[in-house]
């Protein structure tokens, strides 16, 4: 009894214990619950719901699929750039100013929502969300502003900016005038902004009236006066940092010319001019002095788009530099082959031949660049021959690329650093690279033909053509089994290395014939015979592979030389 008073007692003395009891609990739930999503949210490895890029849904993909995805939505079309004044119009080329990096873009989206634990929790849980994500897009603004600059220069009474820059042992200063002005930097903010959602620009731009004026000498010391920077090997971004020579003037001298300037006038002032102890050319002969081996491969320069593309991504290899062990990645070096990234239509390989697709040419410099890590003694990683035979390097020789498939991989397994050279010109592709030899070698290539698979012959029916008659539509290509070796030979010793076999398709040859039956006509006699007949066919059936005496057809008459594999 007494205990039962004391438990009342103390109910009255602790009237809310038992709420506190609750509201602790309820908030240990809620933490529980709000870390367990917390915890969902940071491990889940897809775009959160709600994210999107230029109105393309990226909610619940990889980053790479998001990738894939967004190169198929905005790879083969690009926004068109135009900027007007004063009646004067500029067309900037998107691919001169600006490219699309999809990469970012997908792990941009990947991030958006994910900021702090507490966004992520938010991120995960709400299921109407919408965060909009931006295409990421690499803008060359020294072109952008050159191509207003060109426009601005183009209006009528414009006014013009005052230039300076050294030009050999003098600082060259060109004043210039009064007039009617763009806004270049605001306009370069509107473009990138529209860039990046994707808008075609088309951009009436004000004018202003701008009086004449120049820098003062202060403005132009702190641009142009430098210290001689030494050339040097940038190890975490791979490459070469070039040279910079040194550069100081008298800035009272500056000052006075400036003081007497007359518009639409040119001033030189001497310019004192140091160079560094180390030059790009010095560092690159002192890491690069021996050629290890070099290939051409030749192409018909009057196509037009696909000599662009062998160029360009024959461009992305120049200069590449390999540290000991590194593995390189054609797809990842020379990056999409999309329109946004400056590729043009041309002639690729396909399942019915050859059609025109963006980035033909670009395995021909994966092709030129396999056989220099051939004879270079370079190990390779990974090498997929074409599905049909090249003709600008042997069979079994070829490496197609297709970006997200395939890719050609090889690895620097010399002790020192190599360094890629690549010459697109005249019909040449050339491909050399460089490092330094650690003992002289001597590399042959061998490819054999172990078998050989014949095309066959496909007929199509055409009732508009006479019958006995035959039309190719599509020329045969024969397939092939090739076996490729490499020997090695270093003090003497020669090895012979198996390299990546390479299995060429066959692609049946499609003959139209005709089934039109000939008008019987009754010819009446003559007293002068006809040398032929009026009823003699006068087209030649097409002959199949298995009718050629040799009983092996190669396809002869088909030019593969504008061919560029796999790459769409």
């Amino acid at each position: 009894m007494e205990k039962e008073q004391n438990k009342q007692q103390r109910k009255k003395k602790h009237p809310h214990a038992d709420k506190r009891v609750v509201i602790l609990m309820a908030v240990a739930l809620i933490l529980i619950i709000f870390g367990t999503c917390s915890a969902l949210a940071a491990s889940y490895d897809k775009i959160y719901r709600g994210v999107s890029v230029c109105g393309v849904d990226l909610g619940g993909k990889t980053t790479e699929e998001a990738y894939t995805l967004l190169c198929e939505q905005f790879g083969d079309a690009v926004p068109s750039i135009s900027v007007s004044a004063e009646g004067k119009t500029v067309d900037i080329p998107f691919a001169d100013v600006a490219k699309y990096d999809f990469k970012k873009t997908a792990e941009d989206a990947f991030e958006a929502g994910r900021s702090n634990f507490f966004t992520s929790f938010m991120s995960y849980i709400t299921p109407f969300a919408d965060r909009k994500v931006p295409l990421a897009a690499e803008i060359d603004q020294q072109q952008l502003q050159a191509a207003l600059i060109g426009l601005q220069a183009e209006i009528k009474d414009g006014y013009q900016e005052t230039t300076y820059a050294p030009e050999q042992n003098m600082l060259v200063i060109r004043t210039g005038h009064a007039g009617k002005a763009l806004d270049i930097e605001k306009l370069q903010d509107e473009i990138v902004s529209e860039l990046e959602q994707r808008e075609d620009v088309a951009i009436e731009a004000a004018v202003t009236e701008k009086a004449f004026s120049t820098p003062s000498a202060d403005e132009i010391y702190e641009a142009v006066y430098s210290e001689p920077q030494d050339a040097y090997y940038d190890k975490e971004n791979n490459k070469f940092v070039p040279h910079k020579d040194g550069y100081s003037f008298d800035k009272t001298e500056v000052e006075s010319v400036l003081e007497k300037a007359q518009p639409d006038s040119e001033y030189k002032v001497p310019l004192t001019v140091v160079q560094p102890q180390k030059t790009t050319q010095a560092l690159e002969q002192e890491m690069f002095s021996d050629l290890l081996a070099t290939y051409t491969t030749y192409y018909s320069a009057g196509n037009e788009n696909r000599t662009h593309n062998v160029a360009l991504a024959a461009s992305k290899l120049n200069g590449y530099i390999m540290v000991p062990g590194a593995v390189f990645s054609y797809n990842g070096v020379v990056g999409e082959r999309t329109a946004a990234a400056g590729y043009k239509n041309a002639t690729v390989y396909t399942s019915n031949g050859m059609e025109d697709g963006i980035g033909g040419g670009i395995c021909q410099v994966s092709s030129t660049l396999y056989n220099t890590v051939l004879y270079a003694n370079l190990e390779v990683v990974s090498r997929t021959n074409h599905s049909y035979p090249v003709s600008y390097v042997p069979k079994g020789q070829d490496a197609t690329v297709s970006m997200g498939s395939i890719d050609f991989l090889f690895k620097n397994n010399t002790a020192n650093p190599i360094m890629l050279k690549t010459y697109v010109g005249g019909g040449k592709c050339t491909v050399s690279i460089y490092g330094k030899k650690e003992k002289d070698f001597k590399v042959t290539v061998e490819s054999t033909i172990v078998s050989t698979n014949p095309y066959t012959v496909e007929y199509e029916d055409n009732p508009e053509m006479e019958e006995g008659t035959e039309k190719i539509i599509r020329a045969g290509i024969t397939g092939y089994s090739v076996r490729t070796v490499r020997k090695v030979t270093i003090d003497g010793k020669t090895t012979t290395e198996n390299m990546p076999s390479s299995v060429y398709t066959p692609l049946s040859q499609k003959v139209m014939r005709g089934t039109k039956k000939a008008e019987q006509t009754t010819q009446q006699p003559t007293d002068t015979p006809t040398d032929t007949p009026a009823d003699t066919p006068t087209d030649t059936p097409v002959q199949s592979p298995a009718e050629t005496p040799s009983g092996v057809t190669e396809n002869a008459g088909s030019d593969l030389s504008g061919w560029a594999g796999e790459q769409s």
